[in-house]
């Protein structure tokens, strides 16, 4: 599979995570905590990454994602007190 440069990651995987974790904060009506939303971000980033480097078959690493990034989330998804 193609390699992502750390390049990648800093200037287009981080921004869009954040980005896209705030607007989906702010359709719900939840007012985002900006340094947790971009230690998420970075996260995200890093994980992507690293899920691209040793995956050996494209596309498979969309799946990966899916089941492995979200676990990141649930702990903080259950102490999400909504409005």
């Amino acid at each position: 599979m193609d390699k992502m440069p750390i390049l990648a990651i800093l200037l287009q995987s981080i921004p869009e995570c954040f980005i896209w974790c705030w607007l989906a904060l702010k359709l719900l009506k939840i007012q985002p905590n900006l340094g947790r939303l971009l230690l998420v971000a970075v996260i995200f980033g890093f994980c992507s990454y690293f899920i691209r480097e040793f995956v050996p078959v494209f596309g498979l690493h969309v799946l990966i994602q899916i089941l492995v990034i979200p676990k990141f989330c649930v702990g903080k998804i259950r102490h999400l007190h909504l409005p």
